[in-house]
This record gives structure tokens, sequence and C-alpha cells, in this order.
């Protein structure tokens, strides 16, 4: 039971099933009269200490019978001829077996569970999680919202316990509370702080929802976080200029991003002297080169005036870069322009 048979004892396993499932069965719990056939073990599993059926070989509603027979081998028997030669008893040599019957049933069916990515500008809505975002790649400059269904076919989930784990490597301490997990992960509802995901590396989350009756299911997300476009600059020409006069050109060139991820979305704008995280929109574009008049810069920073460009791909990622352009109040006043 707890090793393999002592030295001297042959024990084999077999086993055999009875052909169809049948209603009335024999004390033991075989089935009476049912015809059988020998179950597929990939032979004759010899002196193993237990012993264990596949279970693709299992049918439900059909009895098996397992059988460990026992013998002693042939130099057990040679060596006891030499002390018993004569009165050795017959049944020394006969085997001994054991054998168990049960039938097979039907396991507990797991909870269908799914994960939708849903768009993490309509949460807080009526339309939060309603479809789910295609999301062969994810975004590390966007939040990530999930959030774990049990199907609507599945009638018995009562008071469901639902955690969320982390399977990658790179992200094992992704769920570790912190302000950028912005729910518990027992809620159905996932969401992380942009910023957060490792661009390059690939999420893998599991989500395992269990009901008050004890049945489970689990779902699980592997998706890789995109790389932002790579590489560019901003050009301003001219340098310098006239506000509402000069017209300034603002050009990006030298971006590297995959095929899949194209096209890129150029988005211009200046930035507010006053309150830099202020930006006033110029022109969100396909091109990579704006033609505009641009507004005073900052009279206390010798009129400088910062340009903000946004560069995103199709999947939300995004890369920025800044410069600065002079730009003067207009004037009547040449003196202004020779001092530029």
């Amino acid at each position: 039971k707890e090793r393999a048979p002592p030295k001297g004892i042959l024990s084999v396993w077999s086993c055999r099933r009875q052909v169809a499932a049948c209603g009335e069965r024999a004390t033991g719990g075989w089935c009476l009269g049912a015809a059988t056939k020998a179950c597929d073990l990939g032979g004759a599993p010899t002196n193993l200490a237990e012993l264990t059926i596949p279970k693709a070989g299992l049918v439900v509603g059909v009895v098996y019978e397992v059988t460990l027979t026992s013998t002693r081998n042939a130099e057990a028997l040679f060596n006891a001829s030499l002390v018993f030669p004569a009165s050795s008893p017959s049944s020394f040599s006969n085997p001994s077996s054991s054998s168990v019957s049960f039938a097979v049933v039907e396991g507990a069916k797991n909870i269908p569970v799914y994960i939708t990515v849903c768009d993490p500008s309509k949460v807080g809505t009526i339309f939060q999680c309603e479809s789910s975002m295609p999301f062969p790649r994810l975004s590390a400059d966007r939040p990530l919202v999930l959030q774990a269904a049990v199907d609507p076919s599945w009638e018995r989930t009562l008071r469901p316990v639902v955690v969320w784990e982390s399977l990658g490597e790179v992200d094992s301490e992704l769920l570790t509370p912190g302000p950028q997990i912005r729910t518990s992960t027992t809620a159905p509802l996932l969401i992380f702080a942009a910023g957060l995901l490792t661009p390059g590396h690939t999420l893998r989350l599991r989500v395992t929802i269990t009901d008050s009756a004890g049945s489970s299911g689990y779902a699980e997300l592997s998706a890789p976080v995109n790389v932002p476009p790579l590489g560019g600059s901003l050009e301003i020409i001219p340098p310098s200029g006239l506000a509402l006069f000069t017209v300034f050109q603002l050009e990006t060139h030298g971006w590297t991003s995959d095929a899949e991820s194209l096209p890129l979305t150029y988005s211009f704008a200046t930035v507010d002297p006053d309150i830099p995280s202020i930006r006033s929109q110029l022109a969100t574009t396909l091109n990579q080169a704006v033609v505009t008049e641009l507004p005073p810069g900052d009279a206390s920073d010798a009129m400088r005036l910062g340009i903000h460009l946004t560069v995103s791909d199709v999947w939300g990622s995004s890369t920025v870069r800044r410069e600065t352009a002079l730009v003067a109040a207009s004037t009547d006043d040449t003196s202004v322009l020779h001092a530029m």
C-alpha cells in the first residue's frame, strides 16, 4: 500500500470495466449481467506502489474493477524448495489478489468565467464594460479596466468569491495593494492606473470565481503590453518670430514603430506660460508637419513658448517631445525685430 512490494514478490495491476452503463448493481457495485472488457493501462504495470488511471480513460456511469495480483517470483520459489524440499505447502506458489470496484460519476461542473477588457472612459457610466475592447495589445499609457463575470447560463452562482492573481514573473508584484491599484483584488472589477504596466512584456492574469456551493471556474488573460513609438524629434522653423504674425512650421520625423501600430497620430500644442499643465491644441493630424501662427511666449522667460508634441499609435501608446520657440508680442517697433 505505502511502498513497492518487498523483494521476491511480483505484483501486477489489472483492470476491467463494463462495456456500457447499467442500472442495477450487485453487492460491491459491479453491474449485474454486464459485459466487461480490459481497461487500457498501457500494458501491465508491475511492482508499482500506486496505479493512476488517466481521466480520458474514465467513462461516466461505467463501473470499473481494479485488481492487484501478487506472486512469489522464480527466485523465491527456488529458495523455498531448498528450505522445504518435501514439506513445502502446495499453496506456496499460488497467487494472491485483492480487488476494488468503483463507479465513475460526473464531477462538479466548472463555472464558466470570462474576462472583459473595458473602455476606461466609460467606467462609472451605465455603459461600463458593456462590450469588450479589442486587446491584441495593451497600452501602458492608459488605465486598464478588467471585469470578471460568470456566463449568464450558469444559474447557481450564489455569493461568489472572486480572486485575481498574477501569473507572470515580471508582474509578480503587480497586484500588491497600492495607490496604482484602484480596486480590490477580490472585486469583480479590477482597475490599474496608467503607467503601471511594463511596455514590451506580456501581462498574464487569472481570475477565479467560487460560489457558495463550492463550484469554481477561472479565466486567464494573456496580452502583450505595447511599446510606444521610439526615436523621433521635433523641429520649429523658424526658431523665433512674432506672435500671430510669423508663420511657423512644426515638423517631426524619425519615429520608429512596427507595422501593426501604424498609423501614428501627431498632436501639436502650445504650453501655457503661466500654467504649464494647460496646453492649447494646435492640430491633431496624421501629417508630420503643420503650419501655424503662435501666441506670444512667456514675458518673464525671454518670450520663450513651449511646444508640446504627442505621438500616439493605434493602441493608445504615446511618446512626448518638447521644444521651445522665441515668440515676441506683435509690435510696430522695429527695434524688437532687430533684437530677435
